[in-house]
């Protein structure tokens, strides 16, 4: 009984508050990410985790209540992905309790998943006025190597029991949506390149042969598929996001001119 109460006291502060203003000088933004592999997210590397800080921009007025929620995505079916963990930080925020909605037992980990969080202040302080720090985070894994060449987003969500994004200062003075600098996207590689680069197609055996020049080719001029591993493309080992000209020049140059072999795997 007394878990229901808390709920509906949440519910209500959120819902029959009189006014509402987009933004309101708050933000949500994504402060970092941790486990990425050259600003990527590589298959079986890992947990990759999700920082996302806020900002309260009233400079008076404490936040009392919040409801967000966030969606994770692949950009097609093929992408799957494992939730390993997710929450606020009950250390800077001082909510009590903190619940979810529209979560389900077990995610889908593929196509989107919802993680939300809805809470109200009962005893602590809520998010004090000008705060600006930690906020939520989101961990999960991607081990499928089908899911390479794919992309994986987080983004905000469509979330009960408004439908949208709610903070909620307190009757007396109102609610408002905060602003949110998503969505986000990261490409997906592969574990790979464990020797030499050059394999570009990533096909069994590890040898350089036409088909990875053909390869490289059709990804750069003629939107062809993203090199399954991205290190093994990187032909001249630069590093980086960008596979240019230099790394096509370098394995022509390789195959073909008695050019010097591509770079070790880092």
């Amino acid at each position: 009984m007394m878990k229901t109460a808390i709920v509906c006291t949440a519910v209500l502060l959120l819902m029959t508050v009189p006014s509402m203003a987009q933004g309101n000088g708050s933000l949500v933004w994504l402060e970092d990410v941790e486990g990425l592999v050259n600003g990527k997210i590589q298959v079986g590397s890992g947990g990759v985790t999700f920082n996302l800080s806020l900002l309260n921009g009233d400079m008076v007025n404490k936040v009392k209540g919040v409801s967000n929620g966030f969606e994770i995505s692949g950009s097609d079916s093929s992408v799957t992905w494992e939730v390993w963990d997710y929450g606020p930080r009950p250390d800077i925020i001082f909510f009590l309790p903190q619940f979810s909605l529209f979560v389900p037992p077990q995610f889908h980990g593929v196509g989107a998943d919802t993680i939300g969080f809805t809470a109200t202040m009962l005893t602590g302080p809520g998010i004090p006025p000008g705060y600006s720090g930690p906020y939520f985070w989101i961990t999960v894994a991607l081990t499928d190597t089908a899911s390479v060449g794919g992309t994986f987003c987080l983004d905000s969500a469509w979330f009960p029991p408004n439908g949208i994004w709610m903070w909620a200062y307190g009757s007396s003075v109102g609610s408002f949506v905060p602003t949110w600098d998503g969505p986000h996207c990261w490409l997906i590689i592969g574990q790979c390149c464990l020797g030499q680069r050059g394999n570009v197609d990533f096909d069994p055996g590890d040898v350089i042969d036409i088909s990875d020049l053909v390869y490289l080719v059709d990804y750069m001029f003629t939107g062809g598929p993203v090199p399954p591993c991205w290190e093994e493309a990187d032909i001249d080992g630069s590093g980086g996001d960008v596979i240019d000209i230099t790394d096509l020049v370098y394995l022509v140059d390789y195959m073909f001119d008695g050019g010097p072999p591509p770079a070790d795997c880092p």
